[in-house]
């Protein structure tokens, strides 16, 4: 049988596959998450899912890899995760107009 591996560490993807009861398995991906001039956010999404399937891919060559991601932009900004309260709070005025 052909294992489906989820290209993710993130809790909130692995409920979702266990809510539909897919049997599956969870690995980390290695992958350079970095800004790039001028990405517009769908690009960078796109992006990063590709990277991080690809990176499990190699090591598991005869599986199906789910890889995801998601970007948070307010006008084409990017917004990466808050990395303090105050951060946050930054970001959250921000999308507030």
């Amino acid at each position: 049988m052909v294992q489906l591996i989820l290209a993710s560490s993130s809790t909130h993807r692995r409920q979702q596959l266990q809510r539909l009861g897919i049997e599956f398995r969870s690995r980390t991906a290695h992958v350079d998450e970095s800004l790039r001039a001028a990405e517009k956010p769908k690009e960078r999404a796109l992006r990063l899912a590709i990277a991080k399937a690809e990176s499990v891919k190699s090591q598991n060559p005869q599986a199906i890899i789910i890889g995801a991601d998601q970007v948070c932009a307010c006008d084409n900004q990017i917004f990466r995760k808050p990395k303090n309260r105050k951060n946050n709070i930054q970001q959250l005025i921000a999308f507030s107009g």
